[in-house]
């Protein structure tokens, strides 16, 4: 929102040191898509030793830190001290409801929003948030309702003018989605998301020239920003110019990832085009981020593909360490194990596999 948030950079300058500060450069630097300042802060942030502290906004700091990590159980946990503190803090509601969302649980994080537009009608971030989830919930029209509230008590809201956009996108009003993505670059004209809304209205029109033109408007401002890299690639791909899309889908290892889904997404797709080597940095990546097992299946399966046996074992080990209840672990490793010739461990594994889930067929 101009003339609210300061320039990242100036912040930067000083880098604060109290837990305040920090929790203001992690917010700052979330909406500035610099995900690794955002890291660091949140780190500190979640480090940092609260002891018996009764104060509200520290515990709310806490939960956005452990929430920005994707930690939704530790994020959840800092949230409910700081309600029990404060059970009128709307900062902490509306946090609560991104953990919410995280978790799938998307009624919990709506009924959160509800009370925190009650508390504070007259917010217009809080209108925008709920939007947000009455838009993934398919409730377009009352999401629309949220936004032009938003925008009449802040004409400049540029957030708000690209959600707008989405919605139309997703109703196929394609011309009207167009208009409003373009009102918001109007306000301000390096705000990512808008630009990358249009890419997306240009591809549906079947303009992949005008798309790539807009990635490239993007990655002019941030040349390290991962969504316009991605989705470049994938428009280069789809309009057949291959090899420039399998080096921008390389180019997209160097970006700034914005968390662990989005490392995971990249190794996918990386997979499917056979760059095995490029999808285990990703893996990696994605792994580094959350510590979510799941990643070093993947990153296993594709150490297998490359006949590197002793690694995807190791990777599977690992996996099997980190949750010892995760069944396609066990199974994975024991199909592995028959493979190198080692029977006995093979037996086991898939015995315990099968213990664990013995109603999954695979």
């Amino acid at each position: 929102i101009p003339g609210t948030l300061a320039p990242l950079s100036e912040v930067l300058k000083t880098r604060p040191k109290l837990l305040a500060g920090k929790a203001m450069t992690m917010r700052l630097a979330h909406v500035y898509e610099d995900y690794a300042v955002m890291r660091e802060e949140a780190l500190a942030i979640a480090a940092a030793s609260l002891g018996d502290s009764k104060k509200p906004d520290e515990w709310t700091a806490r939960g956005m830190a452990f929430l920005y990590l994707g930690d939704a159980d530790k994020a959840l946990e800092a949230l409910e001290k700081a309600l029990r503190f404060d059970r009128q803090s709307t900062e902490a509601l509306t946090a609560r409801a991104q953990v919410w969302r995280m978790k799938g649980y998307g009624l919990k994080a709506l009924a959160d929003l509800d009370e925190a537009v009650l508390k504070a009608p007259r917010n217009a971030l809080y209108r925008f948030q709920r939007a947000i989830i009455l838009t993934e919930m398919k409730e377009r029209d009352k999401a629309v309702t949220d936004i032009t509230t938003a925008l009449r008590l802040n004409k400049n809201y540029y957030f708000a003018f690209g959600l707008l956009g989405s919605v139309f996108a997703g109703k196929g009003d394609l011309a009207r989605a167009m208009k409003s993505y373009d009102k918001a670059l109007d306000i301000e004209p390096e705000y990512h998301y808008a630009r990358l809304g249009r890419a997306a209205v240009r591809l549906a029109k079947g303009d992949k020239e005008g798309a790539l033109s807009e990635y490239d408007a993007v990655l002019k401002a941030n040349p390290k920003h991962f969504g316009a890299t991605y989705n470049k690639a994938e428009a280069l791909m789809d309009a057949g110019r291959r090899d420039e899309a399998l080096e921008t889908y390389r180019a997209a290892l160097s970006c700034d990832i914005p968390d662990a889904s989005h490392a995971a997404i990249l190794g996918d797709r990386l997979s499917s085009v056979l760059l095995w080597r490029e999808a285990i940095e990703a893996y990696t990546a994605a792994y580094a981020l959350s510590k979510h097992p799941a990643h070093l299946l993947k990153r296993s399966a594709a150490h297998e593909v490359l006949k590197d046996n002793d690694l995807a074992l190791k990777d599977l080990d690992q996996a099997v360490a980190a949750d010892p209840d995760l069944a396609r672990a066990w199974a994975l490793r024991g199909t592995l194990a028959a493979k190198m010739g080692n029977e006995k461990q093979a037996l086991a594994d898939l015995s315990r596999a099968f213990r664990i889930d013995y109603k999954n067929v695979d």
